[in-house]
Order: structure tokens, then C-alpha cells, then sequence
């Protein structure tokens, strides 16, 4: 998209958005026709997913970034949780965020996700 668009511009921009929220939520349009509204829908979605990630600390706490570090490292929660001064079940429990805010499974994707993101 153009940094400034032009007035007329702007008017589509602003009814393709409106005509997106109310596909969005349920209501439907006869003058799209469906390939054309899979592709609108498919592109805003994984925007919205990507830009969920793409947050600076993707929604993590200064507390589950100080976990993730320790993760990263290689360190097991009893170890963590002595470092940072908290119970193992806490670290788990922070873990368990850092998991579900970075939708991933494995310590793996974490670690690949921290190093892409430079966050270590």
C-alpha cells in the first residue's frame, strides 16, 4: 500500500476493511464471489497470526522472557526456577505460557523463535 494514498484510494481501503468485518463476522456480501472472499479472509488471518508473533516480546512478560532466556540456555525448571528465585511449578507454569503466546511445542521452536527474534 502507498504511504499517502489518495483520497479515492482511501475510500476503497476504507470499504474493502468494512466489507472484511462483516465477513468476518458472518454476514455475507452476494457481490464477492467466494474465491475472492477465501482470499480476503486468508490474508487477514495470517496477518492477525503473524502480527501476534511480531510484537516485540510477541505478548511475553519481562518475567516469561527471563524464563525463555534460561530455556534457551538449556537449563531444566529446577534450574531456572533456582536462578530466578521461584518454584519449578512456577517456571512450568510460565513455560507453559511461553508455549501457548508463541504458538509452539517444543523447546525447539522457542529456541529457533528466540534466536530469529534476537531476543538472545
Amino acid at each position: 500500500m502507498k504511504e499517502n494514498p489518495h483520497p479515492q484510494d482511501r475510500d476503497q481501503i476504507r470499504e474493502l476493511l468494512k466489507q472484511y468485518e462483516n465477513l468476518k463476522q458472518g454476514r455475507n456480501h452476494s457481490f464477492l464471489e467466494e474465491d475472492a472472499f477465501e482470499k480476503i479472509i486468508n490474508h487477514f488471518e495470517e496477518n492477525e497470526v503473524h502480527e501476534k508473533v511480531k510484537e516485540d516480546n510477541a505478548g511475553l512478560s519481562d518475567r516469561e522472557m527471563d524464563v525463555l532466556k534460561e530455556m534457551v540456555s538449556g537449563k531444566n525448571y529446577k534450574a531456572i526456577g533456582e536462578k530466578l528465585f521461584i518454584s519449578p511449578l512456577t517456571v512450568r507454569k510460565h513455560a507453559s505460557n511461553i508455549y501457548d503466546k508463541l504458538h509452539v511445542n517444543s523447546r525447539a521452536q522457542i529456541i529457533n523463535i528466540a534466536h530469529k527474534k534476537k531476543w538472545i
